[in-house]
């Protein structure tokens, strides 16, 4: 084999493996560019706006990413947050008291992935199967009690939940989700720290490091 035809088996090997470890960059890349490509221009603000949007999940895809970097899967996020979003809105409108409901909300979607975490890590039930039925359970609380609390509070039915209160009374936590600062959303910038606090967890740290080791072989960490 000639050095110049090495040099290029090397170079595309290289690249390939490049490509595989980070195909989520190209992913994004391509979908930004489709984006780019159908909206009427691309603004700044416009991509702002879907970098809001795109935060909580964004947060949620975090913890699911420690949670897939053990080998399992948790099918549940979704439906967690929607039902401990509806049940704060509802301390909120109880209590009127935005910390209360931060606390709750802290609480309870710590206890929903406590029950996750013990049926598969102590009753030793496929993680798959475990979150699937959460899913559905979880979804279906959050609609049955946000139609039965809505019939009661204004004689509806509705599946959204409603915040009774007036503006003024939560509106440093509205404009914690929906402020800016230079442009930039405030939910934007926590994914930004959070992201970087998570791969200082996940590759400087002694817990990062047992994280990986369970997701190659749980047996042998």
């Amino acid at each position: 084999m000639k050095a110049g035809e090495k040099r290029n088996g090397v170079s595309l090997g290289v690249f390939s493996r490049w490509c595989g470890e980070f195909s989520f960059i190209i992913v994004f890349v391509l979908i930004f560019m489709v984006y780019a490509l159908t909206s009427n221009g691309l603004t700044w603000s416009g991509t702002m706006n879907i970098f809001r949007h795109s935060a909580v999940v964004g947060i949620i895809g975090l913890g699911m990413g420690l949670v897939c970097m053990t080998g399992e899967i948790d099918l549940s996020v979704g439906s967690m947050l929607a039902l401990n979003s509806g049940l704060s809105v509802i301390v909120f409108n109880i209590t009127d008291h935005i910390l209360v409901t931060l606390l709750f909300a802290l609480l309870f979607g710590a206890a929903c992935g406590l029950i996750n975490g013990l049926l598969v890590g102590y009753v030793k039930m496929p993680a798959f199967i475990v979150t699937l039925a959460t899913m559905l359970i979880f979804r279906s609380f959050a609609q049955y009690i946000c139609q039965h609390i809505d019939k009661a509070l204004a004689g509806g039915g509705s599946s959204v939940y409603r915040m009774i209160k007036e503006l003024s009374s939560y509106q440093p936590f509205y404009g914690l989700g929906n402020g800016k600062i230079f442009t930039v959303p405030i939910v934007g910038l926590i994914l930004i720290l959070m992201t970087a606090l998570f791969v200082y967890i996940t590759t400087s740290t002694k817990y990062g490091k047992k994280v990986y080791a369970v997701g190659s072989n749980a047996k042998g960490a």
